[in-house]
C-alpha cells in the first residue's frame, strides 16, 4: 500500500505532466508559425526513449539486488509487476512533457525546446544513473553480503 504523500506526489506529476502539454497547445494556437512534424516527433519521442532507458536501467539495478539474495523467480515476477504499478504515473507524466515539447518545437518552429529535452535526457536519463549505477551495485551487494565475502 503506498502512502498519501507519495500517491500525492504522483499524481502531482501526472497533474504538472497534462499542465505542460495544455500550455504548450495553447501556446502554439496563438501562434502563426508552421508546424514542423520533423520537430514535434523529435520531442515526442524523447519520452518514450528516456522511459524505456528509466525501465532497463532499474531493471538492472533489480538484478543487482534480486542476484546475492537469490530471489525466487515468482517473487521477482511481483517485484517487477508492483514496479509498473508504482511507476506507470511518472512515465505517463514523463511522456506528455515530451508530448509537450514536441507540440511546442513544432507549433513555433525552433528546435531549442527538444534540443533542451534531448540534453536532459542524455544528462539525467543516461549519463547520472549509469555512473551511478556502479556504486549503487556494489552498495546493494554489500547490504547482502557486509562481511564483503
Amino acid at each position: 500500500m503506498t502512502s498519501i504523500p507519495d500517491r500525492r506526489t504522483r499524481w502531482s506529476a501526472l497533474a504538472g505532466g497534462v499542465c505542460v502539454l495544455v500550455l504548450a497547445i495553447v501556446a502554439v494556437r496563438g501562434s502563426h508559425h508552421t508546424w514542423s512534424w520533423l520537430l514535434f516527433v523529435w520531442g515526442m519521442l524523447i519520452g518514450p526513449l528516456w522511459m524505456a532507458c528509466a525501465w532497463v536501467l532499474a531493471d538492472l539495478l533489480a538484478a543487482a539486488a534480486i542476484r546475492p539474495a537469490r530471489i525466487p523467480a515468482e517473487q521477482r515476477a511481483t517485484f517487477r509487476h508492483n514496479r509498473w504499478r508504482r511507476w506507470w504515473i511518472g512515465y505517463t507524466s514523463l511522456c506528455l512533457v515530451a508530448i509537450g515539447v514536441g507540440v511546442t518545437s513544432a507549433g513555433l518552429d525552433v528546435a531549442w525546446p527538444d534540443l533542451l529535452l534531448t540534453l536532459a535526457f542524455v544528462v539525467f536519463g543516461l549519463v547520472l544513473p549509469l555512473a551511478a549505477y556502479p556504486a549503487a551495485k556494489r552498495r546493494l551487494a554489500n547490504r547482502h553480503d557486509p562481511a564483503g565475502h
